[in-house]
């Protein structure tokens, strides 16, 4: 079963909002999921609020995902504190983009393994690679412009968010690929 989440954008402290939401979990006696946007890899505030931010025009803007089934009573907690919920979205799925170039095919095996066994509901969009094997130029030479081996690749992981930041994570343990942001796309009300 796909979890649903809201973002919340919020204008607050963002220590205050990690104590207040390890609180309120704690104070309903269960673990909910609390993903913040700009921690997790997802893309960063526009220009403008940035800009805003550091002239002193509004305070620290956090968009924060939060468990669909805790929104309704963490919306209540959040107008009795010091947090004000500037906007709240209805997240349908996420997705990011990734590029790889790997030279070890133990590695490559482990990182195409990642990718073939992926979590529930995410698909690969336009995922491309090449594996290319050349035993002329086999041998250790640090700066190397040829390879033995080579795998490349490119594509888009989409699905739920949850599953998301999982691969996210996942594929951010392999140095030799290179991982955008993560965006969320939201629900038409």
């Amino acid at each position: 079963m796909t979890r649903a989440y809201i973002e919340l954008t919020l204008e607050g402290s963002g220590e205050y909002l990690h104590g207040f939401f390890a609180g309120f979990a704690a104070g309903r006696g269960r673990r909910f999921e609390t993903i913040f946007g700009g921690e997790a890899g997802f893309a960063a505030e526009g220009a403008g609020q940035k800009i805003k931010h550091a002239l002193g025009l509004g305070g620290e803007i956090h968009h924060v995902l939060v468990d669909g089934e805790a929104a309704a009573a963490l919306r209540e907690a959040l107008a009795t504190v010091r947090v004000t919920i500037r906007a709240e979205r209805e997240v349908e799925a996420a997705h990011f983009d990734y590029r790889f170039a790997i030279f070890n095919p133990e590695i490559a095996g482990r990182l195409l393994a990642a990718l073939r066994d992926l979590p529930a509901g995410v698909r690969l969009i336009g995922h491309e690679q090449n594996q290319d094997t050349d035993p002329a130029a086999r041998g250790v030479e640090l700066y190397s412009p040829a390879h033995d081996y080579e795998l490349r690749g490119h594509g888009r992981a989409e699905g739920p968010v949850d599953k998301i930041v999982g691969l996210y994570q996942i594929l951010s343990g392999f140095e030799q690929v290179e991982l955008d942001s993560m965006h969320v796309t939201y629900r038409n009300r």
